[in-house]
């Protein structure tokens, strides 16, 4: 982190309305320069005014204008739509025949940069492959799904959320041993991703239908004390 930036602003709490958002954070915010610390903050950062500061670090400048075309032209500036329209738009643009987009260079510098908006970009485009296995994808994701920004783990399992429902069988077997990882975040993630009523995605019906097909992940997790919870026996 910029060693410039004041303690003021790193230890802040966060404002409760987007209004009382401080200039200086906001312009810290869009330029990429920290992370969002509440859902106030993180559904405020224009995606647009990101990109034109993110895209020329990360060595993808010349993809900018085609992005904020796209994202202009669909009126995707803030929050879920922005994200996924511009990791989406980045997993297309870094893609070869090579090699998977999770192996390249802007990959992993937009995976491992210091704004969590970014990152966000970065799980939809670990995601983006429809033709993987599930197997893959979840590989994939995992560095989200143990990312310690609340933001960056919504969007996670988001990310690969039909991968999931269209693999849910092989899906549960896999992210049961995921249950017992030592983070915390990516035990939660288990049970987060196969969560039958997404609050802001589709529904998986089949275990709407038959929710005893995720007792694999929610036996171990059930007293979990990381997750504040125990169940009654």
């Amino acid at each position: 982190m910029d060693c410039s930036i004041p303690d003021t602003i790193l230890q802040r709490k966060g404002a409760m309305k987007e209004a009382n958002i401080p200039v200086e954070v906001q312009q810290l915010l869009h330029s990429g320069m920290i992370e969002s610390v509440n859902l106030t903050e993180w559904l405020a950062v224009d995606h647009i005014t990101l990109l034109e500061h993110v895209l020329p670090e990360v060595g993808l400048e010349k993809k900018l204008p085609d992005l904020l075309l796209e994202i202009k032209e669909t009126d995707s500036i803030r929050g879920m739509k922005a994200i996924r329209l511009i990791g989406q738009q980045l997993y297309e643009s870094c893609s070869t025949e090579d090699a998977p987009v999770t192996d390249s260079e802007p990959f992993m510098a937009i995976a491992e940069h210091r704004s969590d908006s970014v990152r966000c970009w970065g799980a939809y485009m670990a995601g983006g492959d429809d033709s993987m296995s599930i197997d893959e994808a979840l590989s994939r994701i995992h560095r989200f799904a143990a990312d310690s920004h609340f933001g960056v783990r919504e969007i996670a399992w988001m990310a690969v959320r039909t991968h999931i429902e269209s693999n849910l069988s092989e899906a549960i077997s896999i992210l049961s041993t995921w249950t017992t990882d030592a983070d915390a975040n990516v035990r939660r993630f288990a049970t987060e991703a196969t969560r039958p009523r997404g609050v802001w995605t589709k529904h998986i019906e089949a275990l709407k239908q038959s929710p005893w097909q995720a007792l694999p992940l929610l036996e171990p997790l059930k007293s979990d004390p990381a997750f504040g919870w125990q169940l009654a026996e």
